[in-house]
């Protein structure tokens, strides 16, 4: 299909935005501008006026995915423009390359390699302080562990299984949740030890941090209401106590999503 003006837009607003988005993600403390992130997502909402067949298309296949970013975010697994940045890519490009006969929405393939990278970087940051604790003993897995990662593996042979039996799953897909699949097994094993290591201790939060509730008395986190991520009324209630709060220190997911973006127009799943 040949690529018109309109398919050039869209390609120019989710690179410009998300690049634009990442900078900040990387070089700002990971904040991104509230203006700049609403002024992306109304640009690649416009577009639409000129073509939205397929951006309704995919909305069924879409929006669950959305909804559970934000889900995600309320709990603080991810930032809140992640999920708006990952709206504004969806709505700017529906699927790529804008072809009736794509089966999945671009965000889909597009989560799914930022995750992929987002995860190795994970464990490049601390295989080695994690794989040095493990030879010593100081890392036991409980059964609980052992089991999900057997369940994960049983998973990933059916998959592999499916994609014998059903060859028209296309490669690329097997690769992707063969990484997926290990890196989960990773994540299952390390996860406390990951999260211990992302701790950093702060006499002054702020709103949208994610604050790691375990490592409080219950009493406190009752009586203040505490979740995962901070409010702007609870962050001022907690900078008013001389303690110090557990703040997780989230890798940056941004720039990974660009990275997923940018792969995923030049190869054009």
């Amino acid at each position: 299909m040949e690529i018109g003006i309109i398919e050039i837009a869209r390609i120019l607003i989710a690179l410009v935005g998300t690049g634009i988005a990442s900078y900040y993600d990387m070089f700002n403390k990971k904040n991104i501008p509230e203006l700049f992130l609403y002024v992306f997502l109304g640009l690649s909402f416009i577009i639409n006026i000129f073509d939205y067949s397929l951006t309704v298309k995919f909305l069924p296949l879409a929006l669950p995915l959305i909804a559970l970013l934000y889900v995600l975010y309320r709990i603080g697994q991810i930032g809140g423009a992640d999920v708006i940045v990952i709206s504004a890519i969806y709505l700017a490009i529906p699927i790529f390359p804008f072809s009736q006969e794509g089966i999945f929405p671009s965000i889909l393939i597009i989560i799914s390699i930022s995750t992929v990278l987002a995860f190795l970087g994970v464990i490049i940051k601390y295989l080695p302080s994690i794989f040095e604790k493990t030879i010593n003993g100081k890392i036991r897995f409980k059964l609980t562990q052992i089991l999900e990662s057997i369940a994960l593996i049983v998973s990933f042979l059916v998959i592999i299984y499916m994609f014998l039996v059903f060859p028209y799953l296309p490669i690329w897909m097997v690769l992707l949740f063969a990484l997926l699949f290990f890196e989960s097994i990773f994540f299952i094993l390390y996860k406390e030890e990951i999260k211990k290591q992302m701790v950093v201790w702060k006499t002054k939060v702020e709103p949208e941090e994610v604050l790691a509730v375990e490592y409080l008395k219950p009493e406190l986190v009752n009586k203040m209401k505490l979740g995962a991520l901070i409010t702007e009324k609870q962050a001022k209630e907690m900078n008013k106590k001389k303690i110090k709060w557990p703040i997780l220190d989230l890798p940056m997911f941004l720039p990974y999503i660009f990275i997923g973006l940018i792969v995923y127009l030049v190869i054009g799943f």
